[in-house]
């Protein structure tokens, strides 16, 4: 049967009528999620969701999170050092439950760390922790603030140079930016991202998968990586690349044993020898993501927080003799 002219019309006018409804609907999709396991803490115009634990001995143990992961990617490394060290994990802006607020260098993303440990009154030192992208931004903030930081731990953390010394990882890294761009869209216009980006996620605690898959799936976390990892290449790389770490100051590296390269090897090795003190552990049957979010690997995490809270040697005052 042939539509006629006035069906034709009818049709036209009808989708007329909902695409403003359709495109309040996509907008909508920006704003950050719903159903924050944790606090939001407000200081110098920013609104920042952190889980926050004031209980337990020695220096405060801060996380940064990798691209696209919310901090409860850290569950299973907070239960194993849960009333032993305080902590405070949080969302960058953009990322996770908090609301983005532009890309930054990793020297400003670095000034709201210091605002929010501020807020809360977590005084240092800190011992920073790293997964992915995170490890430069933990990175920087030990760089730019070594008397706040009593130890580093950086797990499969990014390298400045992988993109450009690593074929492999700069094809990898083309990837990444891809399924971004493409996760961006089918979010913002209401299409399942999919079961992938899921995986590691649905390792959590169980009480945590829920709200953190709701998270993944919105399009305010997609288009929060899209502009992290702008920066990532941009700025975050060469900011950190050439500022020196403390050659006290106790870095421990963890690299996934599942598909490490050699040549990936060598640039975590160079991670470790960033400080005179320091360890670098290869994690057998983990892999980039699995690393954190995985229960028994996560425990070698812990592992290298209580060494690196531990492992600087104090400077001693020389001792007052009588003439």
């Amino acid at each position: 049967m042939t539509a006629t002219r006035n069906q034709w019309v009818a049709a036209a006018l009808g989708a007329a009528a909902l695409a403003p409804i359709a495109v309040k609907q996509a907008v909508n999709r920006l704003a950050p999620p719903e159903g924050a396991p944790g606090e939001f803490v407000e200081f110098d115009g920013e609104r920042v969701h952190a889980l926050v634990n004031r209980e337990g001995d020695g220096p405060t143990v801060v996380f940064e999170s990798g691209l696209s992961c919310p901090c409860t990617e850290w569950a299973w490394v907070l239960r194993g050092i849960d009333g032993r060290f305080p902590y405070v994990v949080y969302d960058r802006p953009g990322n996770g439950w908090s609301p983005a607020r532009g890309r930054r260098g990793a020297a400003k993303t670095n000034d709201v760390t210091a605002g929010l440990l501020a807020a809360l009154g977590l005084p240092a030192p800190y011992v920073f922790v790293g997964h992915s992208v995170g490890g430069l931004v933990a990175r920087a903030f030990a760089a730019g603030r070594p008397d706040q930081v009593a130890g580093l731990v950086l797990a499969e953390s990014s390298h400045p140079d992988q993109g450009s010394r690593v074929p492999a990882q700069r094809e990898a890294l083309l990837m990444v930016r891809h399924n971004i761009s493409n996760l961006r869209l089918r979010s913002f216009f209401g299409v399942d991202v999919g079961p992938e980006p899921m995986r590691y996620f649905r390792a959590l605690p169980p009480e945590l998968v829920a709200c953190t898959v709701h998270a993944v799936s919105s399009a305010a976390v997609w288009r929060g990586a899209a502009m992290e990892f702008d920066v990532w290449e941009s700025r975050w790389a060469k900011e950190v690349r050439d500022k020196p770490l403390p050659g006290d100051l106790p870095v421990a590296v963890l690299t996934a044993g599942v598909n490490a390269d050699p040549q990936h090897l060598v640039l975590q090795r160079e991670l470790a020898e960033l400080s005179d003190v320091h360890r670098h552990t290869v994690v057998d049957g983990a892999d980039h993501n699995g690393l954190v979010m995985h229960r028994e690997p996560a425990a070698e995490i812990v592992g290298a927080i209580e060494w690196a809270a531990t492992a600087r040697v104090p400077v001693l005052e020389p001792l007052n003799r009588p003439r």
